[in-house]
């Protein structure tokens, strides 16, 4: 903060500028006032003018951590977009998938799938809660000092963090909601699902029938029911 050049040799002393020489952390001076100037100056990594100076140099500002808050939100909601519109496009191929495939096949392939886009849900958002938890984590640090403006600026940054959480909290709710929706859409075409309602799978040699033509008389047939198979014989056939 200044002073005169006697009260200040003790910053031209060789072992104080080895020490700053030597120190893995950066250092900041101002040891004298606005022209004053020590050899420590010269060998630490930035002086500033004054006290006031270094503490403003020493300190993130707020609207530069408040805007990589904002550019880290809407990444997470953009990541959260893409994999809800991966799941709708996976849905749809399954969909298209159905008339093609035997429903055991089927309803294997559907838990499957299910079960790994949920995997991959929970793990995106476990992945951003982190992310963002290191993040704040990381300023919390950075904003120790000085006391009294750090001291006001992590007050804000604590409520931007619980702002954050609830944010991706409710983020999150919302999505699991559309997902058990579009889940429950796609088991109510499980055909076993079908079968509780009387409706049975008639196929002859692994082969699904959806005709009579498909038939002859005295053929045997495999019927599949919701709790069991039967065979059975054709003894008569009648069309439409």
């Amino acid at each position: 903060g200044g002073g005169s050049i006697e009260d200040l040799w003790g910053f031209n002393e060789m072992p104080v500028i080895q020490a700053i020489y030597d120190s893995k952390i950066p250092v900041i001076t101002a040891i004298g006032h606005e022209t004053d100037y020590t050899i420590s100056d010269y060998v630490s990594d930035l002086r500033a003018p004054t006290p006031t100076a270094a503490a403003e140099l020493a300190t993130p500002h707020k609207d530069n951590l408040l805007k990589t808050i904002d550019e880290s939100i809407k990444q997470m909601d953009y990541k959260i977009a893409s994999l809800f519109g991966e799941l709708k496009t996976k849905l749809v191929y399954l969909d298209q998938r159905l008339d093609r495939l035997s429903p055991d096949i089927k309803l294997e392939n559907l838990k499957t799938d299910l079960k790994r886009m949920e995997t991959n849900l929970h793990q995106l958002m476990q992945y951003q809660i982190e992310s963002k938890r290191n993040e704040i984590d990381k300023f919390k640090h950075q904003m120790r000092s000085p006391e009294d403006r750090i001291k006001s600026l992590i007050d804000k940054r604590e409520n931007l963090d619980m702002r954050l959480r609830r944010n991706i909290e409710q983020l999150a709710s919302r999505k699991t909601y559309q997902f058990e929706i579009l889940k429950t859409a796609l088991s109510a075409l499980n055909p076993l699902a079908l079968m509780d309602k009387g409706f049975a799978v008639v196929s002859k040699e692994n082969k699904v029938i959806t005709s009579i033509k498909q038939i002859e008389l005295n053929e045997t047939i495999s019927v599949r029911l919701k709790d069991g198979k039967l065979d059975a014989k054709i003894i008569h056939k009648e069309g439409e």
